[in-house]
């Protein structure tokens, strides 16, 4: 089979998160998939994932006798991949079982409500799905699948999640997080209802966040832009005006989008052309028009 992959390195921010899952969905939306859901869960860090994999276990155990030879093999590497299993009678034995997102951190339950929160606020259709382990034995906290309704019960396009501690295990040295998902380019193929468009090759616009507390009216703003067709991107980790503003640079950006307190209190934007220097200030309701127009304000 044929994988397209997206992989974000170096920040374990949940707006992360919420970005590339966004980012995939959009995609397959662009590419023409129709009836598309989103399942959602999390598995916690590797500490919780480790304790509740010895209650799993505890819960398989009572069923040793009637556990089918692909569960019972690696139950004891990763019990969590009982759930990716169609054999008959799994359905019976999991139905009491213990579920990973109730055995996890305050941490880690955070990290998930800020990246469900934000994708509910896109009006991307989610299901919180408890038993959605993704079968990979580094996941970490968010993981999630993309699903066709037009494919039927084998209906998953692609899907992915968080590995925060999988550079150490390669011998990184150090902690790097990082996620990401893949989608079957079989699979799309399969569930197009037309065709696809392309897509951008440079990023037009980079929205720079001047003030902590808009992240939301950030998260929604790089969304409708995108969703008009026009490049974009944004800085993480609550990095600096001056850093975001080398980032936008470095991205080959035609335009800055600056949005501060006072521009929102006030119900504007800045914005600076980079290819020339200059900047005015526009209506926040007439930046997608601006842009998308190619017009330059």
């Amino acid at each position: 089979f044929t994988q397209v992959d997206i992989e974000a390195l170096g920040s374990d921010d949940p707006l992360l998160d919420a970005e590339v899952v966004l980012l995939g969905f959009q995609a397959l939306r662009r590419a023409g998939v129709t009836d598309l859901t989103l399942r959602l869960n999390t598995l916690g860090d590797r500490a919780d994932r480790a304790a509740y994999a010895e209650r799993l276990n505890a819960h398989l155990d009572r069923f040793t006798e009637d556990l089918p030879p692909d569960v019972a093999d690696r139950r004891h590497l990763n019990p969590l991949r009982a759930f990716d299993s169609k054999a008959p009678g799994m359905e019976r034995i999991l139905a009491g079982a213990p579920l990973v997102c109730d055995h996890v951190s305050p941490e880690a339950k955070d990290h998930y409500a800020t990246v469900v929160a934000l994708l509910e606020a896109e009006g991307i259709p989610l299901r919180h799905d408890p038993r959605l382990v993704r079968g990979l034995d580094y996941y970490t906290r968010t993981t999630f699948e993309y699903q066709a309704g037009t494919l039927g019960a084998q209906n998953a396009v692609g899907g992915g999640g968080r590995y925060d501690g999988l550079a150490e295990d390669l011998g990184w040295g150090e902690r790097f997080p990082g996620v990401g998902f893949g989608l079957g380019v079989d699979r799309i193929l399969l569930a197009l209802a037309g065709g696809g468009s392309p897509l951008p090759s440079r990023v037009d616009a980079f929205v720079v966040q001047a003030d902590a507390s808009l992240t939301g009216e950030v998260f929604a703003l790089v969304a409708e832009l995108r969703r008009a067709g026009i490049a974009t991107d944004r800085g993480f980790d609550g990095r600096s005006v001056k850093a975001q503003f080398k980032l936008a640079d470095r991205a080959g950006a035609r335009w800055a989008l600056v949005l501060g307190s006072d521009e929102a209190a006030r119900g504007v934007m800045t914005v600076k052309d980079l290819t020339d220097g200059s900047q005015s200030q526009l209506p926040r309701e007439a930046i997608v028009a601006h842009l998308a127009g190619g017009t330059t304000p």
